[in-house]
């Protein structure tokens, strides 16, 4: 969600991923907040979720690029025994899904960002 946790979730404008597309992103945050705790509510101060961002669309370009994608596997989760498989299998579909999931991320927080100076990640 934009801005901090006002006490209320499914705000409007807010993402809202299922847990096995969210675990393909969730190494980007991992890599750029060490304390980032799945379970927990995470405030992230813009110029960390842009960092964030910059590394998803790093990973879509990587995604579009056939001589790139293993290295762009490899920077996904893959949270289910067989999710990792089963991606490979459906490579294209997959691959072109989730660059789309990115694009939309991409979108949302460059509206986010004028007005909020913070997301926040409302764990499970």
């Amino acid at each position: 969600m934009g801005g901090p946790y006002a006490q209320k979730s499914w705000n409007a404008g807010s993402l809202f991923f299922e847990e096995e597309v969210f675990g393909l992103l969730e190494p980007a945050i991992e890599r750029q907040i060490p304390d980032y705790d799945h379970f927990a509510f995470t405030g992230i101060g813009m110029t960390y979720w842009l960092l964030i961002v910059a590394e998803l669309n790093d990973t879509r370009r990587m995604l579009g690029d056939a001589a790139q994608r293993t290295e762009a596997l490899d920077r996904l989760g893959f949270v289910f025994r067989g999710s990792r498989q089963a991606f490979v299998d459906r490579l294209d579909a997959c691959c072109d899904a989730l660059a789309n999931v990115i694009a939309e991320i991409d979108a949302w927080t460059r509206d986010v960002r004028t007005l909020h100076d913070r997301v926040t990640i409302l764990g499970i």
